[in-house]
């Protein structure tokens, strides 16, 4: 079933074209004037984009922090007060479970999962958590999340807040009509910044961007935005099929950490350089599907995970997964999707 955003409303009365996202499992806003029209604002301009169906989850008690660096790759000791991280929760196998944004706010950790993978990490934290004071609250019905992407995003959120923007992996606060409100760099994309408060300052927040006369985007110039910026997302690059440094996630991992669930694993494939894939982007001459197979001469490299085209460079592109020892160089490759056979390369 899927769901619904909590703006979904309000971004109807905007002109949403709504689709169901099979990588997000939510019923959200295709396009609202036209797809080119909004990725070119998105990277010409400034643009809103609902995130607010990425799942939250709070983590309280005097052992949260300790218990979490022991759950997941990043070192998250020496994570201080309004400052965020990435990592990446593991399995035994070294697989990914899913890769989280962890804010450290003055009441506890506040967790952003992959949307829809919120209870599934609920229930793999709780399975560890023995004699440790820590409590787990799913706040995902809770939480409004808003991008402000693009690049003005900076000079409008100046405008917006009369504050300067957070610096990297920081986190700052205002108050809006009563209502707190978190702002952090983006990590959907590369551009922007992520504003994130209660669900009871929903109108306070939107009617902050109505004021600004953002343009609103919808997902499928977002999702073009991010194949050509290589963010991988969970159900898409992010599986248990695979492991952080083949998904291109080593700036989530510490190497010179404690244990953590997988950890021997990671550093065996670090050590020996044994990763036998790697996430790469490829263009190609036509379109290609998902779950299309990558080949070179008879022999299957790959499997295409997401593809969409690049209104900048005016080609279609592609993330994938291919053996490593075909991604040196510029290597070029067929892809057969739909029946046929397509001529692709990797992106340097």
């Amino acid at each position: 079933m899927y769901l619904r955003s909590p703006l979904y409303d309000i971004l109807k009365t905007q002109g949403a074209v709504f689709k169901s996202y099979d990588e997000f499992l939510f019923e959200l806003p295709a396009h609202f004037v036209s797809i080119q029209q909004e990725y070119r604002s998105l990277k010409q301009a400034c643009v809103c984009i609902d995130f607010s169906y990425y799942g939250s989850i709070k983590l309280t008690g005097k052992h949260a922090q300790d218990f979490l660096n022991r759950m997941s790759t990043n070192n998250l000791k020496n994570l201080n007060i309004n400052e965020f991280t990435s990592t990446v929760l593991t399995n035994d196998k070294g697989r990914i479970i899913d890769l989280i944004v962890v804010y450290r706010l003055v009441d506890g950790l506040l967790i952003t999962t992959s949307p829809q993978n919120h209870i599934n990490i609920i229930a793999w934290l709780e399975k560890y958590i023995i004699m440790d004071d820590v409590k787990i609250e799913n706040l995902s019905s809770k939480i409004i999340q808003l991008g402000l992407i693009g690049p003005r995003s900076a000079d409008v959120l100046i405008t917006m807040t009369a504050m300067d923007p957070p610096k990297q992996n920081h986190v700052v606060q205002f108050l809006i009509a009563g209502n707190s409100i978190y702002v952090a760099r983006s990590h959907q994309l590369d551009e922007g910044f992520l504003l994130v408060t209660d669900i009871s300052g929903i109108d306070a927040l939107w009617n902050l961007f109505v004021a600004q006369d953002i343009g609103v985007c919808g997902m499928d110039a977002y999702l073009a935005a991010r194949i050509e910026q290589r963010k991988p997302i969970f159900r898409r690059e992010l599986t248990d099929k695979y492991n952080p440094l083949e998904a291109g996630l080593a700036q989530a991992v510490s190497f010179n950490k404690g244990c953590y669930i997988g950890q021997e694993v990671i550093a065996r494939l670090d050590s020996y350089n044994k990763i036998q894939k790697h996430l790469v982007l490829l263009k190609s001459e036509e379109p290609v599907s998902l779950g299309s197979k990558i080949t070179a001469g008879n022999q299957e490299i790959g499997i295409v995970t997401s593809s969409s085209y690049s209104y900048s460079n005016k080609q279609n592109l592609a993330l994938g997964y291919v053996k490593t020892e075909f991604t040196s160089g510029t290597a070029s490759f067929t892809i057969f999707t739909d029946g046929k056979l397509i001529h692709a390369e990797i992106c340097p």
